[in-house]
């Protein structure tokens, strides 16, 4: 399992908080914050009709699509400037915004694919004549030389595609414009694998900009946008703001014909910037500040459910949590309304399972664990545990969490059990996290793919980058590891039933809410597109 393990490493996502002070674009010195604070937010600007005035808390932090991680800003930028050769299409929600539907690939800059009965070989043509702005030939062998940089460093292609058999440069062969790539095994994540690492750059880049110590260029590219994507980047100010131009060779649609991209580290000012209508979109801004400017005139809120899960979760191999009798006599305490209701403010829904609810496969079945506080003192007493106390470790910093654990430490000493609340930093709690060193914690995360294949092994085998909780049972990782046999989608997604209805009872976390992803923007703003991996695609977007 360690070649899953790996790429979960580079998949996570960060979201990034904090955000930046206001320019705009004809200035080359953006005004102090307290400027900003004090103009009169009511007289409303208006930005030009066909460009996408964006404000983001934080530059990028590198231009290396190979490299990037942990960072939104940065994410999202290489993918709207770097080619990528396949992608999951877009389609209308009908809820007011885009979103990806992940059960399709589609030709970017590739013209068709095809793939062999034992799923082995991946053979893409891409389409003729395309280049990149500086007329060089995106090809096949522009694709190719892009997979060696990245196989070579086991950066994050390295990672993508090692997970699905393709762990070396030589598993890819190039004829005329197309270009076969051969796996070592199936996988039947191969789809969203291709697509999250189809992106390529233009090899004569690192051929001009390399040197003997740094042949593939990696500080260069780290400094340096990409092209070929749907923009180019047309002015970078530091600390200011990056403008992308439409790239009019780009063979899909652009609905802009630019984006300026502000770098405003302070949420305050991003809101005042939103509310006078400097900019047509505000990210990063935490969840209570998004949904309080519903209703805000000329603004509109999106809130749309999602697969990110919040849930409790319980460290198998240390005590008292590896009694299941006293993990369950908790799940029946948890008061799961209250969490929806008072903390999410019915901006969330319920997760009824060890698998996120819109995930494949995904059933509330097994869940037996309404609030019952009766249920809950005689499970308390069959386990044997007398006058239990534990503490619950919680990321400072993220007041949801902090609410719900207070309604959690509330729950408990109703049936008997002391709770203490540990909060701790970001970077102290993701080691001890990767350390299973964390008997009771509250955790939330949302894989990049919508597949119960990558989430059970993400959380829920021994091996799992995510198994804070070191859960180990031989039946739910067995079946993980033949559903990823199964061709069929429907009876891979099947298998996952019985996987969930063994971890229901023994109860790795208890499920607790899936938090929607909010966001503000101007309420002439179309097009926006929601994805698992919260990356902001601006050439969807218009006015």
């Amino acid at each position: 399992m360690h070649r899953k393990v790996a790429l979960l490493l580079i998949l996570m996502i960060a979201l990034l908080s904090a955000c930046a002070a206001p320019a705009t674009p004809a200035q080359d010195t953006a005004p102090a914050a307290e400027d900003v604070a004090a103009e009169d937010v009511a007289a409303e600007a208006q930005t030009p009709a066909d460009t996408i005035v964006a404000a983001v808390p934080n530059e990028p932090s590198t231009w290396d699509y190979d490299f990037v991680q942990g960072d939104i800003v940065g994410l999202s930028l290489v993918k709207n400037v770097d080619p990528f050769l396949l992608d999951h299409p877009i389609v209308d929600s009908g809820n007011g915004y885009l979103t990806l539907d992940t059960t399709q690939l589609v030709g970017v800059y590739a013209d068709s694919y095809t793939v062999s009965d034992d799923g082995l070989t991946w053979t893409i043509t891409m389409k003729d004549g395309l280049t990149f702005p500086n007329g060089d030939p995106a090809d096949a062998e522009a694709y190719r030389a892009s997979k060696e940089r990245g196989l070579n460093f086991q950066a994050n292609v390295g990672f993508v595609f090692g997970t699905i058999g393709v762990p070396t440069p030589d598993h890819l062969t190039v004829d005329g414009n197309s270009i076969t790539i051969q796996h070592d095994f199936f996988s039947s994540l191969q789809p969203y694998m291709h697509a999250i690492g189809s992106f390529f750059f233009d090899p004569a880049t690192w051929a001009e900009n390399g040197s003997t110590e740094d042949p593939w260029a990696t500080d260069w590219k780290s400094k340096n946008p990409g092209s070929g994507g749907p923009y180019t980047v047309a002015e970078q100010v530091a600390g200011q703001r990056i403008v992308l131009e439409k790239n009019p060779n780009w063979p899909g649609e652009v609905k802009n014909e630019r984006v300026e991209v502000q770098i405003v580290p302070s949420e305050a000012n991003r809101v005042l910037m939103l509310k006078r209508g400097d900019i047509d979109i505000a990210f990063g801004l935490g969840r209570k500040d998004v949904l309080a400017l519903d209703g805000e005139p000329g603004i509109k809120v999106l809130s749309i459910p999602t697969t990110d899960a919040v849930m409790l979760v319980m460290n198998h191999s240390t005590p008292p949590f590896d009694n299941a009798d006293f993990r369950k006599a908790l799940a029946y305490a948890i008061p799961y309304e209250d969490i929806l209701s008072g903390v999410y403010g019915g901006n969330a829904t319920a997760m009824r399972s060890v698998m996120p609810n819109g995930m494949p496969g995904y059933t509330d079945e097994y869940f037996v664990y309404d609030t019952d506080l009766d249920k809950a003192r005689e499970l308390l007493a069959a386990s044997g545990i007398a006058d239990p106390s534990i503490e619950l470790t919680v990321e400072a910093g993220i007041s949801e969490h902090g609410q719900i654990a207070l309604l959690v430490q509330n729950a408990l000493s109703q049936i008997g059990v002391n709770v203490t609340i540990q909060e701790l930093d970001s970077t102290t709690i993701a080691e001890q996290r990767a350390q299973r060193a964390l008997p009771f914690l509250l955790h939330q995360g949302i894989a990049w793919i919508n597949d119960p294949e990558y989430h059970f092994n993400l959380s829920l085998v021994p091996t799992g980058f995510l198994n804070f909780g070191d859960y180990n049972n031989e039946r739910v990782a067995e079946i993980v590891a033949e559903s990823s046999q199964i061709v069929d989608a429907d009876a891979r997604f099947a298998a996952y039933d019985e996987a969930q209805q063994i971890a229901m009872d023994e109860l790795p976390f208890i499920p607790l809410a899936q938090p929607n992803y909010v966001v503000a923007m101007r309420d002439n703003v179309q097009g926006y597109t929601y994805a698992s991996d919260q990356v902001y695609r601006f050439w969807t977007m218009s006015k």
